[in-house]
């Protein structure tokens, strides 16, 4: 959260109660400061709501402030108005956008996927991107200063308990994922290696003897692994470059569905699950199988 205009101690204490105070009821601790106070220098003379938005109110160039005492403590909101150069404001990244026309498009990413991206310019227009018509783009994840909080991305497990737990951390950018019909084996593809890894689950719920199960290779703009679905075979449907690979439960190929666009996701659906349903570039497909999917859900115990 970048920094709000030079304030006295007293404000700031007033402005920390005021965002403080935006988690709810009975959530709160007993603050030093006054929110009310707080809500008038956000809106009025500290200038917060020129950039920033609370509960639909505001600026939209900076971050949605609606939930940060929720997930900030009250040292972490201080020292984001008082140490704007420690600070982060994930969802407030900037960006320099240039198509192949020529044509640039500076403002926030405001969503990002492996084949689009969504871009609001500082005038509030939104421009909506496919990723092959993008002939560069300067884009800054992380604040100036600020480093990545968790060096690595992982496949986490949450329990029936809500307890969370890190299951594997092997892939650089773990995308679709998906268990076996019985069970015993779990498949997660990295879109950034292009490739798909396989492990056993134990009885514990943890992951065993990982290994690559399946490559995806391509050029840049022929798409990554992303969606991935089994039918009730054990065969995997994973979306790929120019279409969806399908793939045995032995990690052999066994042929790819070629698409009219670069294909994102999909979902089994119909009354007997023998449909796919893809999500592409511009369009939704529908595509009838003699496959039926494994649906965990629609199991009858």
């Amino acid at each position: 959260m970048p920094a709000f205009h030079s304030l006295a101690n007293s404000d700031v204490k007033a402005v920390v109660a005021y965002l403080r105070v935006l988690q709810g009821i009975n959530k709160t601790s007993a603050l030093p400061g006054n929110p009310a106070r707080g809500k008038t220098l956000f809106y009025g003379d500290a200038g917060c709501s020129a950039c920033h938005m609370v509960a639909g109110n505001g600026g939209f160039i900076a971050s949605d402030l609606s939930g940060y005492g929720s997930t900030h403590s009250v040292q972490e909101t201080r020292n984001a108005i008082t140490q704007p150069g420690q600070a982060s404001d994930h969802q407030a990244q900037t960006a320099v956008v240039v198509v192949r026309t020529g044509q640039q498009y500076t403002g926030r990413i405001r969503n990002e996927d492996n084949f689009s991206l969504q871009l609001q310019s500082l005038d509030g227009t939104f421009h909506f991107f496919r990723k092959s018509d993008i002939e560069r783009m300067e884009y800054k994840p992380l604040v100036a200063g600020e480093k990545q909080e968790i060096p690595f991305q992982g496949v986490y497990r949450l329990d029936a308990n809500g307890n969370v737990r890190l299951v594997t951390k092997d892939l650089a950018q773990p995308n679709g994922l998906a268990f076996s019909p019985d069970g015993k084996h779990f498949y997660v593809d990295d879109s950034e290696k292009r490739n798909i890894r396989v492990y056993e689950v134990a009885a514990n719920g943890t992951l065993e003897n990982g290994k690559i199960f399946g490559e995806e290779p391509g050029e840049k703009d022929d798409g990554v692994p992303d969606g991935m679905k089994v039918d009730k075979n054990g065969n995997l449907f994973v979306t790929g470059p120019k279409g969806i690979w399908l793939w045995d439960a032995k990690g052999n190929k066994l042929g790819t569905i070629v698409m009219p666009e670069q294909p994102a996701n999909l979902a089994w659906g119909d009354d007997d699950y023998g449909t796919l349903y893809i999500t592409a570039t511009t369009s939704m497909y529908r595509l009838r199988t003699k496959a039926h999917g494994y649906v965990p859900y629609s199991e009858t115990p």
